[in-house]
Order: C-alpha cells, then sequence, then structure tokens
C-alpha cells in the first residue's frame, strides 16, 4: 500500500528543483575615499569629496543615517576634529 503510494507519488510529482543560488552582490563601482583637509586646500576639492562620497552612497541605496555615518568613518585628521567640534556644539538631530 505504501509502496504503491509513493511509486505513484513519484510518478505524478517530478523531482523538485532547487531555486537558484542568490546573486552575487555587485562591486561598488567606486569605493569611497578618506579626507584629509589641510589649511591650504582649496574648498572645491572639499565639494568634490563630498560629491563623490554622496554618488558612492546613493548607489549602494543608503538612508540618510547611514550615509552621515559612513561619510564621518572616512573623515581623517583635521576634519574629523573639525566634525567633533561641530557635533559638540549642534545638536545632531539639526546636523545632514
Amino acid at each position: 500500500m505504501i509502496s504503491e503510494w509513493f511509486t505513484e507519488f513519484v510518478r505524478t510529482n517530478p523531482a523538485i528543483q532547487r531555486p537558484p543560488p542568490p546573486p552575487i552582490l555587485q562591486q561598488v563601482p567606486v569605493a569611497p575615499q578618506e579626507f584629509r583637509a589641510i589649511v591650504d586646500d582649496d574648498p572645491e576639492r572639499a565639494n568634490f569629496w563630498l560629491e563623490n562620497t554622496i554618488r558612492v552612497f546613493d548607489e549602494l541605496c543608503c538612508t540618510l543615517a547611514k550615509c552621515v555615518k559612513g561619510a564621518i568613518s572616512l573623515l581623517r585628521d583635521t576634519a574629523y576634529q573639525w566634525w567633533n567640534t561641530l557635533i559638540s556644539i549642534v545638536p545632531r538631530e539639526r546636523v545632514t
């Protein structure tokens, strides 16, 4: 009885196909660069860095909070000191 049922089941139900493997995540087209500011820097350089960083975060579909956190992680030396000074004066909720 069970043998007949199993035979009938196998005959009427073809082998179940496994789902395809998950897609491989794409590489980031251009990784964001660290930002080190110096006194003689041209403001255009900072703007260029910011635009490129925003473009990368947009490509990654990051939320605003993750974009800010990611950008902060790329600040170095005096640029990071500037950020720490800013958030010690301005409430984080107002920083975008």
